[in-house]
């Protein structure tokens, strides 16, 4: 089986462009690269080193080539500028029989007030965390349609 894995992050990856803030950029650069090492090493622990692959990439890009039979989105689709492009790229790298398994918080299907401390938790972080990061580090305008 060949796997696609979107892992859980904040901010662009290093070749998703550049927010304003070039600390932020570095922050973010270190943030991946420690993933990328952490992946590494536990797969070397495992003994599948010589079966997998790790790479930070645009998730919505046209770069990311192969042939999946399962490409996994961990806690990140609610965090990217343009969650429907690394939809349509998850489906594109997709064997014939392949899946695409999306992992996200669970929230009720509709925001209703008063809701619950959990609801308004999530909500909270997603207006001053998720969404403006997203946003923040889109790097490039979204395709024609």
């Amino acid at each position: 089986m060949t796997t696609n894995s979107s892992p859980p992050g904040q901010g662009s990856p290093p070749d998703q462009g550049s927010p304003a803030d070039p600390a932020a950029v570095l922050a973010d650069r270190l943030f991946h690269d420690m993933i990328g090492a952490l992946a590494r090493r536990n797969a070397e622990q495992a003994g599948v080193s010589g079966r997998v692959t790790f790479a930070v990439t645009d998730a919505s890009g046209p770069g990311i080539s192969g042939r999946f039979d399962l490409v996994t989105i961990f806690e990140a689709l609610h965090d990217m500028s343009r969650p429907v492009d690394a939809l349509r790229t998850a489906r594109r790298l997709l064997t014939p029989s392949g899946s695409v398994v999306i992992a996200d918080e669970l929230t009720a299907d509709v925001f209703t007030a008063p809701a619950s401390d959990l609801e308004r938790y999530l909500y909270g972080w997603s207006v001053v965390s998720c969404l403006p990061s997203a946003m923040g580090t889109q790097a490039r305008p979204p395709p024609e349609r």
